[in-house]
């Protein structure tokens, strides 16, 4: 990711992945609606405490790497939700789906 556009797109993705809407982020993190609105719209150079508090609710962590380890790190990531891997569901959120879905 080398814009604010980019990390936006992943945040947003993200939060529509894990169903974690900006009430909740906001409630969790002690941040303003105004503050995850700019970080999340990129248009809002937001501080870095902010990317990682923002992240964490997200279930991500922010790691920094070298720019030779990136292209090949970042290979299986994309922004895109479609192509992000799914969740590991364990045997109880398995079973609850499946009976959420009889019902």
């Amino acid at each position: 990711m080398k814009t604010l556009a980019d990390i936006a797109i992943f945040l947003k993705n993200s939060q529509e992945l894990h169903k974690v809407s900006q009430k909740t982020i906001m409630e969790n993190t002690g941040l303003t609606s105004p503050t995850i609105r700019g970080l999340l719209s990129a248009k809002k150079d937001s501080k870095l405490t902010t990317l990682m508090a923002v992240a964490d609710e997200l279930d991500l962590e922010l790691i920094l790497v070298p720019k030779a380890l990136a292209s090949s790190l970042l290979g299986g990531l994309s922004p895109d939700v479609s192509k992000m891997p799914h969740p590991v569901r364990t045997l109880v959120s398995s079973a609850l789906n499946r009976k959420e879905n009889k019902q």
